[in-house]
């Protein structure tokens, strides 16, 4: 199905310029040609719609809304543009994340025209058979299309080198991978192999973070990668280079033993005795070293890495690896339950106010379908887990939770008084009163 504002239409043949801004031929700049193709842009955008509709973010749910109104007009100007070699990435917006004993997260978010842009050229890019060595590796699941890949793909590589007897294991992830990485000399590494230079030009570009906020970030600037070390989270190109960087990490952790399963900048050693994943870890943090990375030891923040015996259990992205047993972790439980508690207490502290509370859409029937959709995407998420008692729990739990938000809001209901009653609990539950709706009347009384 397509995007609003794009045509299924076949894009026609694209005229050549002559001239001042005469196009590139399609011979000497193949993969630029591509990149620029409405086709390409096009199949782009819907990747770029997908992700943008379902973000949390209700500010980038409304940019890819309001872009969807003239898509097909933008794609055209973007090819143009792209054509006359006068395509410019704008600035993008620095947003930290902060997170409880941890250094903020520095997302970066770019206006629609560079996502799309970005998206064409990682399509074309992972396309690419001299490419695809660099990052298809058998031990690497993550930022890479193709089925069996994902979490699901990760968890289940672990599993199989368990199954296949390794009973130790050492899990840790790189330090600031992605404001660490050496972009120069992960596209040094693409140029090698990709001659066309008007590609690799425009690759370049894509990968460096301006920020239109600069100078309001202060002090916080220091978290983004605004110079030639690391690539911007939140770009759709990031897992690639990352992938790309650590194509010989993957190869050289693999072997005499030894299994090295890594999600982008997440990783897990397992093998047959503690010493020997030991000697592996020194292998991981050389090979590291060579980029200027580090993997957090497991000896030090156990928070970030740990080191055991798989039978006790090894807890992996967001998931718990026993033999014979995989099992949401108890962290990821318990946020599912922690996020469905502040859904149903937002509502709560409105409920003394019905007509707010259906101004700002937390009513009774918003607050469940809300509800429904954390429950229904967590589940999905973890649909690869065969630990159904715990799923059993948490049925539990979630419907211990949903008769208490029923008992409070039964008992907001008889707070109301008499003249108001029906249209309270009406706004209650959320179903809307005409009263409610804007009026705007051509003749008034």
């Amino acid at each position: 199905m397509e995007p609003p504002g794009v045509t299924s239409i076949p894009a026609t043949a694209e005229p050549r310029l002559t001239r001042r801004g005469s196009a590139p031929a399609p011979k000497e700049f193949p993969l630029y040609y591509k990149v620029r193709s409405r086709k390409c842009l096009r199949a782009a955008w819907r990747v770029v719609y997908d992700n943008g509709t379902t973000s949390k973010s209700q500010d980038t749910r409304n940019d890819v809304k309001l872009f969807s109104f003239h898509a097909e007009q933008s794609i055209e100007r973007l090819s143009r543009q792209l054509r006359q070699s006068k395509f410019q990435f704008p600035p993008s917006e620095g947003i930290l994340q902060n997170r409880p004993g941890k250094r903020p997260r520095p997302i970066v978010k770019s206006p629609i025209d560079s996502r799309i842009v970005q998206r064409a050229l990682l399509d074309v890019l992972q396309d690419e058979p001299g490419i695809k060595p660099y990052y298809k590796n058998p031990t690497s699941f993550g930022g890479i299309k193709g089925e069996g890949l994902g979490v699901p793909g990760t968890i289940a590589g672990v599993y199989t080198a368990i199954l296949n007897g390794r009973s130790h294991y050492i899990r840790s992830d790189i330090e600031g991978f992605f404001t660490a990485i050496p972009r120069k000399l992960v596209l040094e590494k693409i140029k090698a192999v990709i001659t066309d230079s008007m590609f690799n030009e425009l690759l370049e570009r894509a990968t460096i973070t301006e920020l239109e906020n600069l100078a309001s970030l202060g002090q916080d600037r220091r978290y983004f990668p605004l110079y030639e070390i690391g690539v911007a989270q939140g770009c759709c190109l990031s897992p690639l280079l990352g992938n790309i960087l650590l194509e010989d990490f993957d190869k050289g952790m693999n072997g005499r033993g030894i299994v090295c399963i890594r999600y982008i900048d997440d990783f897990v050693i397992l093998g047959p005795k503690e010493g020997h994943v030991k000697a592996a870890f020194k292998s991981a943090q050389r090979i590291l070293s060579k980029y200027g990375l580090n993997a957090y030891d497991p000896l030090i923040n156990k928070e970030k890495a740990e080191m055991g015996e798989v039978k006790h259990g090894l807890q992996f992205l967001g998931a718990e690896i026993r033999p014979g047993l995989i099992t949401p972790s108890g962290k990821s439980t318990r946020r599912l339950i922690d996020s469905l508690g502040l859904i149903i207490e937002k509502s709560k502290k409105l409920m003394a106010n019905p007509f707010e509370l259906a101004r700002k859409k937390r009513t009774v029937a918003s607050t469940l379908k809300e509800m429904d959709n954390v429950v229904k995407g967590w589940g999905n998420q973890y649909s690869f887990c065969n630990n159904k008692d715990v799923m059993t729990h948490l049925d539990e739990q979630i419907t211990e939770l949903t008769k208490h938000y029923f008992r409070f809001a039964r008992e907001a209901r008889q707070s109301f008084s008499a003249e108001e009653y029906l249209a309270n609990w009406r706004r209650l539950i959320g179903v809307h009163l005409l009263t409610d709706s804007k009026s705007d009347p051509i003749i008034r009384p």
